[in-house]
């Protein structure tokens, strides 16, 4: 059991030989009563006899009485047993035998203790810093260890291990790391996590080496190309990048989700469309991967407004097989974007029924089903949605812009207020939810929610924000004093006022008020002016450029009808009001229905952005389908020098006061910068200080003097 123990000269062999004999005897008989008795006599005979002290030791481990355990093992037989196995296989049956981490841990430091120094006790700390995910730790120990002795192979394993895990790239990572390169030259990974060691404390020129030698001495891994495909981009040589990709990336043995990234990646950073057309060409093989690149192709052809081009690239594509989920979005959007809204909507429908599981189809088919008009299947999808969905944020997101009947509306609401209180909803799903609650004019249900989110890292800015309106006044006087409900497929209301100045004509924005405030809580904000207010949704998508069908069917008999509602209301000026998207109606609608005055609240002067710039597909399908002419109001207001512009914008905006300098030009302009204002929701800003009660009262006196010419 153990080697031959050279005992002190006072020691009586004999009677310690019949102790062990009997010990033994008795170890593996049943009597453990009779062990136990003979093995306290022992030990008070033989205290310091490392034989006895194995046998107390089994005992102790078997009676579970790992502290007794411990303590023979720390104070008696780790110094004593000159055999390093058996010393080995104690220490390993006790902390096997142990769950409680700490009692390990500090079973080995008392080892430690005994023995200062110890390689086998650190690397013993290290292994056990590694099972508790502590590498930094691990690696520590396994460096001290290092000093005493040469470590063994199972110990830079051990290191390696560590190395992969660490998240803590100090210097005693970087010493590791190099000590196990050197001991284990033919690990591949220990190169590339070398390489992004030095990448990320900035020392390029070292991670360049070590990328070209890992290279030289592996010239056939892909993944040294794909990271040598990088570093060349990150260095803005976006040649050199094209050339590795084509040559040693995109026909690899790489897996396809990584090369399409890798496509992805290169055709995102190359600027010049001009030199990235050619270069995609140059990748077809006429094998299936193609079908990616000629997506590429059909997406960057796209963006220069070549949908026929575009169509041949996709049709080409579908030869080689099934396409990507973006080429599907891709498809949908052509058609709408050629003018065909029915077709579009008929090949989504198509796609759906193919894939009734495709959370992303479903959202597409909402969308495009809204830009048609088709309401039957603007709530059929809106329903299955929420229903297999509802706690998926976007998904709320898309119920909060949809126009949805007022008996559908409610049910589909109940529904998702099932789901309020479940762990698997975010702070993205609560802040879409108190949008919803808004829209239900359950104010005091949205203000609770929304201060519940405050210091949620993803949407906490926006909650304060909303909250900063909604805390204008008590949460109940908001629903109370609401003069109508939040009907979004009510397209047209007014409100008249009795002793009213002038007409408001509201036009609300792409999330059908001004911005996140609800046309009902506005109107509570409104009601306390002398004005009649009419309320005018754009459901056709079009930034009201296709009419209100309520009105006309479309904008020019729009325009007439409305012009002749403000008349009916009584002899006073009408002023055009929105914010953002609705600020771009504002102004447009009030040059075209001769207003005295448009109020734009960080309204944009044009529409057009390049595909890749537009953060939302409404904003591309805008840029599409608008010409440039309708698009940039410039052209519009400066012949209509008549209306009078009053212009908010938030002063740290760059986007919103680029567009107030594009106004500068213009006498009639006058111009309303909100200092500290960073985003684009001025609208929040001014209510929260308390000034948006005195920009309306500016805008009815406005409107009561003619523009300055």
């Amino acid at each position: 059991m153990s080697a031959k123990t050279n005992h002190a000269p006072n020691y009586e062999s004999a009677g310690l030989q019949e102790r062990i004999e009997r010990l033994r005897a008795l170890e593996t008989s049943a009597e453990r009563e009779s062990l136990r008795a003979e093995l306290k006599a022992s030990l008070d005979q033989f205290p310091d006899s490392p034989d006895i002290g194995l046998v107390a030791f089994r005992v102790a481990v078997e009676d579970d009485d790992l502290e007794a355990a411990a303590d023979l093992l720390c104070d008696t037989l780790w110094t004593s047993l000159t055999d390093a196995k058996t010393r080995r296989r104690c220490l390993d049956e006790l902390l096997s035998s142990s769950v409680d981490d700490e009692f390990s841990e500090r079973t080995l430091l008392r080892l430690l203790k005994a023995e200062p120094g110890s390689a086998e006790i650190l690397i013993y700390l290290a292994a056990f810093a590694v099972e508790r995910q502590d590498h930094a730790q691990a690696l520590r120990w396994l460096e001290q260890a290092e000093v005493v002795a040469l470590l063994p192979r199972a110990a830079n394993a051990l290191r390696i291990k560590a190395l992969l895990n660490a998240t803590e790239w100090d210097d005693i990572f970087g010493r590791a790391l190099e000590s196990a390169l050197s001991a284990a030259p033919e690990v591949r990974r220990l190169y590339a996590l070398k390489h992004d060691f030095h990448d990320k404390r900035g020392e390029r020129e070292l991670a360049r080496s070590v990328l070209e030698l890992a290279r030289k001495q592996f010239p056939d891994d892909s993944w040294f190309a794909l990271r040598a495909f990088r570093f060349r981009l990150s260095d803005r040589d976006i040649q050199g990048a094209g050339l590795l990709f084509r040559e040693q990336i995109w026909h690899s043995s790489l897996p396809e989700s990584t090369r399409r990234g890798a496509l992805a990646t290169i055709v995102r950073e190359w600027k010049d469309p001009d030199d990235l057309k050619p270069f995609l060409q140059g990748l077809l093989q006429d094998k299936p991967d193609d079908r990616f690149v000629l997506v590429k192709l059909a997406s960057l052809v796209t963006r220069q407004r070549q949908h026929v081009e575009a169509a041949r690239y996709l049709e080409k594509a579908l030869e080689y097989g099934s396409l990507p989920p973006e080429a599907e979005s891709m498809q949908v959007n052509m058609l709408i974007l050629g003018g065909d809204a029915k077709g579009s909507l008929a090949l989504v429908k198509h796609q759906l029924a193919a894939n009734p599981d495709r959370k992303d189809l479903v959202r597409r088919a909402n969308i495009v089903a809204s830009i048609c008009g088709n309401q039957d299947d603007v709530m059929e999808t809106m329903r299955q949605a929420i229903v297999q969905w509802p706690t998926d944020a976007t998904i709320v997101q898309r119920y909060n812009r949809a126009v949805i009947p007022e008996a559908e509306d409610q049910s589909l609401f109940d529904h998702l207020a099932h789901f309020s209180r479940a762990n698997s909803v975010d702070g993205r799903w609560h802040y879409q939810f108190a949008l919803a609650c808004l829209r239900r004019n359950d104010t005091p249900r949205a203000r609770a929610t929304l201060r519940n989110l405050r210091d949620d890292p993803l949407v906490g800015f926006e909650a304060e924000r909303l909250l900063s309106v909604l805390d204008a006044m008590p949460a109940d006087e908001w629903d109370a004093r609401a003069r109508f409900s939040n009907d979004s497929a009510k397209e047209v209301r007014v409100v008249e006022t009795p002793s009213a100045k002038a007409t408001f004509v509201v036009m609300a924005g792409l999330h059908g008020g001004l911005g996140s405030i609800p046309l009902t809580h506005l109107d509570v904000l409104l009601q306390e002016h002398p004005i009649n207010v009419v309320y005018l949704r754009d459901n056709r998508w079009s930034a009201f450029t296709a009419g209100v069908p309520s009105l006309g069917p479309d904008e020019d008999s729009t325009i007439s009808a409305l012009t002749a509602l403000c008349a009916r209301l009584g002899p006073m000026p009408m002023v055009t009001f929105g914010g953002s998207l609705g600020g771009w109606s504002a102004m447009r609608y009030g040059a075209l229905a001769c207003a005295r005055l448009a109020v734009s609240l960080a309204g944009p002067t044009s529409l057009a952005v390049q595909g890749d710039q537009a953060k939302r597909f409404t904003q591309y399908y805008l840029s599409r389908i608008l010409p440039e002419t309708t698009s940039d109001l410039l052209n519009l207001l400066s012949r209509n020098a008549d209306l009078r512009i009053l212009h908010i914008y938030g002063a740290e905006n760059a986007k919103d006061r680029a567009n107030a300098v594009r106004l500068r030009q213009f006498a009639n302009a006058t111009l309303v910068p909100v200092e500290g204002c960073e985003d684009h929701f001025v609208a929040a800003h001014l209510v929260s200080r308390g000034d948006f009660h005195p920009l309306i009262e500016q805008a009815i006196a406005m409107a009561q003097t003619n523009a300055p010419q």
